[in-house]
C-alpha cells in the first residue's frame, strides 16, 4: 500500500461492524491492528492513534487519504510533491517511477531479525515413513548458514548430515553500530553500501534521527556505486538519551536495487550504576521505603516491584535470571541449567507446557556443554583441560542423576563419575583430608548408592564425619552432613544435627541466618557464603520438622520463616543470589519448603500504594508462573518514597521485592582503587587514548587480592570503547603466558571478561585491540570481583577515547 492514513472496516456475520479510523501506514513499516468484534448488528467506531498489534479477523475495505505532509516525509530526495502524486502505488521492484528522470525506485523490505543461532530443535519425531518437516523463520542476515542434523532410530542407529546454504541479495547495506553506548558518546559510523550488480547504480543512503540520538551530519547521502564494488557512507551521531534497544535504521534506495536495515542500540547514563534490593515475606501487608541519594543523576531513578504469589515463582524467575551470571567454567555451566531442572522436577504441580519446553531446552544444552569438561580420569574439570576437580565432579554427578529423569543421559558417564569419587577417597573415609569437601561429597554420594563400592565409601565417609562433627560448630559442614544422613536413611542422627543447628542461628533484623566460618568447596565466602549456608540449614530443618515433637517443630517453623526472610532480602536484581552455587542451594531450599508453604494457597489480588496514593491493583494467580511485575518509576518522587502492598482475599504467604536502580556521577581516581572491595584491587592502563582508526592499542591490566580474605576465582571486566576490534590472538597469548592463572576469557561488545586464579603478587596481563571507526566516547567501566562473592568488588571509572 502507499503510505498514508487508512480506515479499516471489519465485518463478520452476527457481529457488530467495527470501523478503525486513522490507521497510519508508513514507508518500509508493517502496521498491525488488533480488532475485537462484539456480538450484535450495530456499527462501532474506534479511533486509533498509534500502531497496534496483529490483525485477528476478517475482510477489510480501505480508502486512501495521502496528505502532502506524509509524502514529503518519504525518503526520496529531490522529488517534488506534484511529481510524487503521479506515482503508481505499489511495493515491487520498479513500482515507483520518477516522472521527470524515469528512474525506477523500489521500496525495500526491512531487515531487522539477526539471531546468531537460527534454529535449535532438540527433538523432531518422524512419521511412519521416516519423514519430518520443520518450519522456521529465516534470519535477515546475509551470510552462509550451516545446518547440522543428527538422527537416531529406535534400535540405536545414528545418522549425521550437514548442509550449508547462503542468504544473499545483489545490493545491501552493512550496518554495524555499537551495541552499547554511553550518553554523550559521539560516533562516526560507516555504512558500507555493497553493489554486486553487473552495472553501477546511484544510491541514496538515509539515517533518520530517533529520540535517543542526534545526527551531526546530513541525514541523506548520495553515491554512485560501481559494479562489484562498495562505498562508505559516514553518519556522525551523538547518543543523547538513555535507551534499551533503541532502533537505528538505515535505508539505501538505489536505481535498480535497494535495502533497509535496522539494528538495536542500548545507551546508558554516564555514571556508575547502583542497584538496591529489598525483599519481604508477608500475609496481609508489606511496606518498603524507596529512597534515592541526593547526587543521583536526574532521570535515572527507577524502581520495580515484583510480587511472588508462591515460592515456585522465585525458581521460575531464576531460569532466565541466572543467565545474567557468567557461565564459562564447568560449575557455572551446570548451575546455569539447574533452575530449569528444578522446574521440571516440580512440573507435576502445574508448570505450563511452554515453561517446561524452555526448561527442557536449557537442560539439554547444559548437558551437551558439560560433556566438554570431562576429564580423562573420569571426573570433571573447570575449563575442559587438566586434572579433574573433586567438588566439581561431585556436583556433576548430582546433576547427571537429576537430569536423567528428563533427558537421555549416558549411564556409563554416571558410573565413571561415581567411580572417580570412590577412587579418590582416602583410607580414613575423607576426601582430600578436608571435612568440608567430605561432607559435600558424602551428601552427593548418598543420593545414589547402587553398588558395594559406593555403599562402603559412603559408610566410611559418614563415620569420619560423625567423629569430626562432634568437634566443630561450622553450620555449612553440619548441614551437608545432616542432608547426607537423611538421604542415607539415618534419620535419628540427622535430627540430632538439626537440633544442634537450631542453636547456631544468628538474628539480623526480622530474619535469621547461619554464618559460614570458612570457605565452601566452590570458594564461597562473605555474604554469599552466609546465604548459601542458611539455605542448606533450611533444607535440613524442613526435612526434620515432620518428625519433630510439637515444641521443636514450632521453633523450627519460626526459624524457617525467619531464614526465608533473610534469603529473600538478599536476592539481587536479576532474580538470583550472588553466585551460581548460592542460587542453586537457595532454590533447593524453596523446593523443599514448597509443600508446606503453598499447599493451601488460593488465587488472590493485591493493591499497590505509593506515597499513600493507589497506583494499581493486580491479580496474583496461584500457579507456577513468573512474578507479577510493576514499574513504579512514574509514581515516585526523586528522593523519599513509601510503597505498600496490601493483599486482598486469601491469607496467603506471599513475598515481594523492590529493585531500585539509579546512576551516580563517577569519581575519578588514579591507580588502584580498593573501593568497598574487601581487599580487591584493579588497575587498567591503555597505552594511548587519542589515536586514529585502525591503530593498535595495548591494554595492560593488574588485578590483585590483597591479604588473605577469601580465595578462588576472580573475574576482571575490562571496559572497551565503542567499535573496538579485540585481538583474540593477544588474549590467547595472555592465557598461555599466565601459566593458566588466566583460565579463560569472553569478548563482549563493550568489555572483555577474564577469569583469573589469584596468585601472590597479583595477576598481570595485556591484550590488544583496534578501533574500527571514529569516536569521541567512553569505555565501559572496568571492575574486578570475586565470582563466588560478587559483593566484593573494585570498580574503575570509564576512560574517554578520541579516535579520528
Amino acid at each position: 500500500l502507499p503510505a498514508g492514513t487508512y480506515e479499516l472496516t471489519f465485518n463478520a456475520q452476527s457481529f457488530k461492524c467495527a470501523v478503525v479510523q486513522s490507521v497510519p501506514v508508513q514507508l518500509e513499516n508493517v502496521t498491525e491492528v488488533n480488532v475485537s468484534l462484539e456480538v450484535g448488528g450495530t456499527t462501532e467506531v474506534v479511533t486509533v492513534t498509534s500502531e497496534a498489534a496483529v490483525t485477528e479477523t476478517a475482510s477489510a475495505s480501505m480508502s486512501s487519504n495521502i496528505s502532502e505532509r506524509q509524502i514529503t516525509e518519504l525518503p526520496l530526495n529531490g522529488r517534488k510533491f506534484e511529481s510524487l502524486v503521479k506515482l503508481k502505488p505499489g511495493t515491487a521492484k520498479g513500482a515507483y517511477k520518477n516522472a521527470e528522470s524515469e528512474q525506477q525506485i523500489e521500496t525495500p523490505r526491512l531487515r531487522e531479525y539477526f539471531p546468531e543461532t537460527l534454529v535449535w530443535q532438540p527433538e523432531l519425531i518422524t512419521d511412519a515413513n521416516g519423514k519430518a518437516t520443520l518450519s522456521f523463520k529465516l534470519a535477515d542476515s546475509l551470510t552462509t548458514w550451516k545446518m547440522a542434523v543428527i538422527g537416531s532410530t529406535v534400535d540405536g542407529e545414528v545418522g549425521v548430515a550437514e548442509k550449508e546454504f547462503k542468504t544473499f541479495q545483489p545490493f545491501f547495506a552493512e550496518h554495524d553500530p555499537p551495541k552499547i553506548l554511553t550518553e554523550g558518546d559521539r560516533i562516526a559510523l560507516p555504512i558500507v553500501l555493497r553493489n554486486y550488480l553487473d552495472k553501477p547504480q546511484k544510491v541514496s543512503a538515509t539515517m533518520k534521527e530517533e529520540s535517543w540520538f542526534k545526527l551531526s551530519s546530513s541525514e541523506s547521502q548520495t553515491f554512485e556505486v560501481a559494479p562489484n564494488s562498495a562505498q562508505n557512507a559516514i553518519f556522525n551521531f551523538e547518543a543523547v538519551a538513555a535507551v534499551k534497544d533503541g532502533k537505528q535504521r538505515v535505508t539505501a534506495i538505489g536505481t535498480d536495487s535497494s535495502d533497509a536495515i535496522e539494528k538495536p542500540v542500548s545507551v546508558h547514563p554516564n555514571g556508575r550504576e547502583m542497584s538496591v534490593t529489598q525483599g519481604k515475606v508477608f500475609r496481609e501487608t508489606a511496606a518498603f521505603d524507596v529512597n534515592f541519594p541526593a547526587d543521583a543523576l536526574p532521570g535515572t531513578q527507577k524502581a520495580e516491584l515484583k510480587i511472588y504469589p508462591n515460592l515456585m515463582s522465585h525458581v521460575i524467575e531464576s531460569v532466565e535470571g541466572i543467565l545474567h551470571r557468567p557461565y564459562g567454567c564447568g560449575e557455572q555451566t551446570i548451575s546455569s541449567t539447574y533452575p530449569g531442572l528444578l522446574i521440571l522436577k516440580a512440573s507435576k504441580n502445574g508448570a505450563d507446557s511452554a515453561l517446561k519446553a524452555r526448561a527442557q531446552r536449557y537442560l539439554q544444552l547444559g548437558y551437551d556443554r558439560l560433556l566438554g569438561y570431562k576429564a580423562v580420569s573420569g571426573g570433571f574439570n573447570y575449563w575442559g583441560r587438566g586434572e579433574a576437580d573433586l567438588a566439581l565432579s561431585a556436583y556433576a554427578l548430582r546433576f547427571l542423576l537429576d537430569a536423567k529423569e528428563f533427558i537421555a543421559v549416558d549411564e556409563d558417564l554416571i558410573n565413571e563419575t561415581r567411580d572417580f569419587l570412590v577412587k579418590e577417597q582416602t583410607a580414613d573415609g575423607s576426601w582430600r583430608n578436608s571435612v568440608i569437601i567430605t561432607a559435600y561429597t558424602a551428601r552427593i554420594l548418598a543420593r545414589n548408592v547402587n553398588d558395594e563400592k559406593s555403599k562402603l565409601a559412603l559408610q566410611k565417609a559418614l563415620k569420619f564425619l560423625q567423629t569430626e562433627s562432634a568437634k566443630i560448630n561450622e553450620p555449612y559442614i553440619l548441614a551437608q552432613y545432616a542432608l547426607a544422613l537423611f538421604d542415607a536413611g539415618e534419620r535419628d542422627a540427622a535430627l540430632a544435627i538439626a537440633e544442634k543447628l537450631k542453636t547456631l542461628a544468628k538474628t539480623e533484623g526480622d530474619g535469621v541466618y547461619w554464618n559460614l566460618e570458612t570457605n565452601t568447596p566452590f570458594y564461597g565466602w562473605g555474604i554469599a557464603g552466609r546465604t548459601e549456608t542458611t539455605a542448606l540449614v533450611l533444607q535440613v530443618l524442613a526435612k526434620a520438622e515432620d518428625v519433630s515433637h510439637r515444641d521443636a517443630k514450632a521453633q523450627s517453623d519460626n526459624q524457617i520463616s525467619k531464614g526465608l526472610q533473610f534469603l529473600l532480602k538478599n536476592k539481587d536484581r536479576y532474580g538470583v543470589w550472588y553466585s551460581t552455587q548460592t542460587t542453586i542451594n537457595v532454590l533447593d531450599a524453596m523446593i523443599e519448603l514448597l509443600p508446606n508453604s503453598d499447599a493451601a494457597e488460593q488465587e488472590t489480588s493485591a493493591e499497590i500504594f505509593v506515597n499513600g496514593q493507589k497506583a494499581q491493583e493486580i491479580s496474583l494467580p496461584n500457579k507456577l508462573n513468573n512474578p507479577t511485575t510493576l514499574d513504579l518509576t512514574g509514581f515516585l518522587t526523586q528522593t523519599n518514597n513509601r510503597v505498600e502492598v496490601r493483599q486482598n482475599g486469601a491469607n496467603n504467604t506471599t513475598s515481594a521485592q523492590i529493585v531500585e536502580n539509579y546512576y551516580q556521577p563517577w569519581k575519578q581516581e588514579n591507580g588502584f582503587r580498593a573501593n568497598d572491595s574487601d581487599g580487591l584491587r584493579l588497575k587498567v592502563d591503555y597505552d594511548k587514548t587519542t589515536t586514529v582508526v585502525g591503530d593498535e592499542i595495548t591494554c595492560r591490566v593488574a588485578a590483585e587480592r590483597a591479604g588473605f580474605k577469601g580465595y578462588g576465582m576472580l573475574l576482571a571486566e575490562i571496559g572497551l570503547p565503542p567499535g573496538a576490534d579485540v585481538s583474540r590472538e593477544s588474549l590467547e597469548k595472555a592465557v598461555a603466558d599466565s601459566g593458566w592463572n588466566l583460565s579463560s576469557y569472553d569478548v563482549l561488545p563493550d568489555r572483555v571478561i577474564v577469569y583469573l586464579w589469584a596468585k601472590a603478587g597479583g595477576n598481570k596481563f595485556e591484550f590488544k585491540f583496534k578501533p574500527r571507526y571514529g569516536i569521541e566516547a567512553n569505555t565501559a567501566p572496568s571492575m574486578a570481583y570475586d565470582y563466588y562473592n560478587p559483593d566484593s568488588n573494585a570498580v574503575l571509572a570509564p576512560t574517554k577515547f578520541l579516535v579520528k
